[in-house]
């Protein structure tokens, strides 16, 4: 117990002196300027530039940027056709076509004689056909009518037979002046005329029954006859001495 005292006691005083090792000092350099030399008043030199070096090098030249032109379509210029050149006749040289016979509406048979002239020519054919009130064509083909000289013109004339309708009814005669057979027609005329029919027109009717006087039987009258023309009804009445 006492031995321990002891040590104890020892490191208690070992602690209390602790024994710190001696620091060294390195001195600091200290640096001492001289004094300049200077006279009593300062003398200020002044910056001057010198000459500046001239780049004997070429310069670089400056690209510009050239705007690219604008392309601008031209438009191509339009061919027009030329009209044709149509030569052009005199309206009062023109050749006309003038029908003297049949007269217009005129009730004609199946051959019709025309006759005319066409003014302001001196050679030429004629032809004659026939067509309906609506330009279409009616009857055999064209035929070739005589021509002769007048004073003013071409006369001609000529026949031209047809088909007999059944009925009477309304076509046109036409005459077509040209240069020659095969050209095309220059002039023509037309006259309207009324066809009278393979029963022609009804111009009279004979009664054959009842005869004069006769009585009939039952207060009855058996009435007969006939009435040359087209198909028609008949209407029978019984009138007094005064027609009533």
């Amino acid at each position: 117990m006492r031995r321990f005292c002891c040590w104890a006691l020892l490191l208690i005083g070992l602690s209390a002196c602790q024994i710190q090792p001696p620091v060294e000092t390195i001195p600091t350099p200290t640096a001492t300027v001289a004094p300049t030399a200077t006279s009593a008043a300062q003398v200020r030199i002044p910056y001057v530039l010198g000459p500046q070096a001239t780049p004997t090098g070429t310069a670089e030249p400056t690209l510009t940027p050239t705007s690219t032109p604008t392309i601008t379509a031209t438009p191509q210029p339009t061919l027009t056709p030329q009209p044709t050149i149509t030569p052009t006749i005199d309206p009062s040289n023109a050749p006309v076509v003038l029908i003297a016979r049949p007269l217009a509406n005129e009730f004609v048979t199946a051959e019709i004689t025309v006759a005319g002239k066409v003014a302001n020519v001196r050679d030429g054919v004629v032809q004659l056909r026939g067509r309906t009130p609506d330009g279409q064509p009616v009857g055999p083909d064209p035929v070739l009518a005589a021509t002769r000289l007048v004073t003013d013109g071409l006369g001609f004339d000529g026949v031209l037979r047809l088909d007999l309708p059944p009925t009477p009814r309304q076509m046109a005669v036409v005459a077509l002046w040209t240069q020659n057979a095969d050209a095309a027609p220059v002039a023509e005329a037309s006259q309207l005329v009324s066809i009278l029919g393979r029963y022609g027109r009804v111009d009279r009717i004979i009664v054959e029954t009842p005869r004069p006087f006769e009585r009939g039987i039952a207060n009855r009258l058996a009435v007969r006859g006939v009435a040359p023309g087209p198909p028609a009804k008949m209407l029978a009445r019984l009138l007094d001495n005064n027609d009533q």
